[in-house]
This record gives C-alpha cells, structure tokens and sequence, in this order.
C-alpha cells in the first residue's frame, strides 16, 4: 500500500527531474523565456518519463538504505529534533515533497542538498544517478530545433 509521505517524496524527485530536463531544454533552445520565474509553474506536465526515474531513483534509495522512503524520512526529521533545527526551518523548505526535491539534485550532483538547511541524516547517502530526459523534454518543444548545415567543403560521403 503506497502511503501519502511516498507520494509527496515521489512527486518532488518527480519535479526536478523533470524541470531541469524541461529548463535545460528552453534555456539552450530560447523557446521560452524562464526569466524570474519559477519553472515548476511553467513546465509543461511531468511525463510518464519523468515518473518511471523518479521511481527508479526512489528505489535505488530505499535499496542503498535498505529501508524504505517513510522511514528515511522519519530518521532525516529525527535528526533534526535531535540538533535543535526543528521548527526552525521555513515552511518551503521541509516537508516529504521537499525531501524528494533535495535526493533529485543530489543524484545529480547539482542543486540544494537536504542538508542545506537540515541536520545530517546519520548514514545517509545518495545514489548517483544519470537520467536521459533532456531528449524527451527537446521533442515537447513547438518550435523546430534548428539544425547546422554541413558545409558543402565535406566530401559527399561525410555529408
């Protein structure tokens, strides 16, 4: 049975995965200006894609911990009761969909870790993970992609 704390978890690894993919896109194509804004309120919806990673990567979690996403969660809320962080931590920032916003960036290597603004979890560890959705992302745009020509000093069996 899914609980409500694995939802939440799964819909912000969901998020990044699928933002950045999405931003990555309109930033090098110019297909959509992303200035001041907040690309969770302007990213087209989160594909079947971005969820079947988010899923891989929540997995690839619970088997590094050997423990599922509900209880990594209570040891990460835990950790802060016990060095005197919680309750101290703006509301945006915490929070089970906040926990899969922050295990997304750290498979990444980029972006806001949990411990940013929360206490160490103690053994905690997250899995590098690559994830090809920049392509997908490029095939939702409505503009064309323009392609270079191959100039015309190539040999005709190299263009």
């Amino acid at each position: 049975m899914r609980s409500e704390i694995r939802d939440e978890v799964l819909t912000g690894i969901a998020t990044i995965l699928w933002g950045d993919a999405w931003a990555s896109h309109v930033e090098d194509h110019g297909c959509y200006d992303l200035s001041g804004c907040s690309i969770e309120d302007h990213m087209p919806e989160i594909p079947w894609r971005a969820w079947l990673a988010a899923g891989r990567l929540l997995h690839a979690v619970e088997k590094a911990h050997t423990a599922k996403i509900e209880d990594i969660y209570a040891r990460a809320l835990e950790a802060d009761m016990n060095n005197g962080r919680a309750g101290r931590i703006p509301g945006n920032r915490r929070g089970p969909e906040r926990f899969g916003h922050c295990i997304a960036w750290e498979s990444m290597g980029a972006g806001v870790g949990w411990t940013d603004d929360h206490a160490p979890i103690p053994f905690y560890k997250t899995p590098y993970m690559g994830f090809d959705l920049w392509g997908y992302a490029a095939s939702t745009c409505e503009e064309e992609v323009e392609t270079e020509e191959e100039p015309d000093s190539l040999p005709a069996w190299q263009r």
